[in-house]
Parts: C-alpha cells; sequence; structure tokens
C-alpha cells in the first residue's frame, strides 16, 4: 500500500525522514468536465496571444546575467535582434535563434526532462543544492486502473475493496513474478456518485508490476482485475 502511496517500486527507495511529507487538499473533488485544459484556457484568457509561444524548444536559460552577458549572449545567438537590449537578468535562448529576455523565469520541467538535462540548460549550471536534489529524487511509473460495469455488485454502503494475500513474498523479495502483476494492486475504489460517473472503480498500480500491465491490453487487463474481484468478494 505505501508503495504505491509513495509511488516507488519498493519502500527500500524511500527517504524515512521525508516520509509522509505531503499534504492532502481539503476540500471536495471537482471533475473539470472538459478537463484541466479548460484551467490553461482560462489563465491565457488575459494574455495577449502575441507573447505565447508554443511548440517553441529551448536550448539554454541564461540567468544571473549581468548587461554585459545578456548583449553578448544576444549577438552571438540572435541576429535578427534589431535593438540592442536593455538590461535583463534573464536570456531564454531558443532552438531556433530567438533570445527572450526576462526578468524572472519559472521552470517547470518534468523531473525527468530535468535530469537528462539540467547540465546543459542552465547557464551557469543550478546551485550545487538543486543540482543534489534533482539527482537523489526518483521517478517511478504509477497507473491508474479503472473498471466500468453495467450494474454495480457491491453495496450501497462500500467504499474500497482491499485485497490482502495470504501467501505474500517473503520481505526480501521487493517484486512479484512477471505474470502476478496484479498482485500490487492493493485496493479498488468505489468512485461516488454513481450519478456522474457511473458505476466504476479505480485501482493504483506502481512500478516493474505497472510496467508489465502496460504491455497488456484493455482487455486481458479487464478480464484479470475482473477475475480479482471475483477472488475477493
Amino acid at each position: 500500500v505505501e508503495s504505491c502511496e509513495s509511488s516507488s517500486p519498493s519502500m527500500d527507495e524511500v527517504s524515512l525522514s521525508e516520509f509522509g511529507e505531503w499534504t492532502e487538499i481539503p476540500g471536495a473533488h471537482h471533475v473539470i468536465p472538459a478537463g484541466f485544459i479548460k484551467i490553461i484556457e482560462i489563465l491565457a484568457q488575459d494574455i495577449p496571444s502575441r507573447v505565447l509561444r508554443l511548440s517553441k524548444p529551448v536550448r539554454r536559460i541564461h540567468w544571473n546575467c549581468s548587461s554585459h552577458d545578456t548583449e553578448e549572449i544576444v549577438d552571438q545567438v540572435d541576429h535578427n535582434q534589431d535593438q540592442r537590449p536593455s538590461h535583463s537578468p534573464v536570456c531564454v535562448e531558443c532552438e531556433d535563434g530567438e533570445c527572450l529576455l526576462a526578468d524572472h523565469v519559472i521552470v517547470t520541467a518534468s523531473l525527468g526532462v530535468l535530469k537528462k538535462a539540467h547540465e546543459t540548460l542552465f547557464s551557469p549550471g543550478l546551485p550545487l543544492d538543486k543540482a543534489q536534489a534533482i539527482q537523489k529524487l526518483g521517478i517511478s511509473t504509477t497507473d491508474k486502473i479503472f473498471l466500468e460495469f453495467a450494474e454495480p455488485f457491491w453495496s450501497p454502503e462500500c467504499n474500497s475493496i482491499q485485497f490482502v494475500w495470504e501467501d505474500e513474498a517473503q520481505l526480501e523479495s521487493q517484486a512479484y513474478p512477471e505474470e502476478l502483476w496484479y498482485r500490487k494492486i492493493c485496493s479498488f475504489d468505489v468512485l461516488y456518485p454513481p450519478e456522474r460517473y457511473g458505476h466504476m472503480l479505480s485501482g493504483w498500480i506502481c512500478g516493474d508490476e505497472a510496467l508489465r500491465m502496460e504491455r497488456c491490453d484493455d482487455e486481458t487487463v479487464a478480464e484479470i482485475c475482473t477475475e480479482l474481484l471475483r477472488q475477493f468478494t
């Protein structure tokens, strides 16, 4: 259970000092009918379209620049810049040669991208503590499984179906055999209200077992998970 909560293949890879350092956001859960893209569209309404750049890969982010540094970078990279740049401590160098000058830059790249590219993406390089944090943080595969039924087989007061195996693997074994990937699923939760979701169950799986599940087609996953539910209900 904790392995899935921490999105880790094994609890051996979870920092004990930071265990549980996450916040449960209070309040009700809301589903956005049009998806999260709607939030982006609303936020972008008041931003002039001419300043939004999409599909524009960044080669390097020059930060903490002096006025001389900025001018030198623009001279070397952006030959289409007509005016001399005013002092901007940030210069975002794009793959197409354009330089975007700014007072601040907020980078929201994924951890995987930062692990692969932070040494060449930032100039100067990131402070040592930031670079070490990127190196030490781990990422894993976490998948969510949805099962939809024509009619519920669970009782109205049921919130979750938990799985506890009597023949659990020994403690020294950290992974299930490939064909037993489904044993990494610790539960299926009932989604409420049915008026919104229908008769739907959701479950989580992570680590190597999640990768094995991904190699199966949807029909196979549905059959295996349905049989799993039959064993425990």
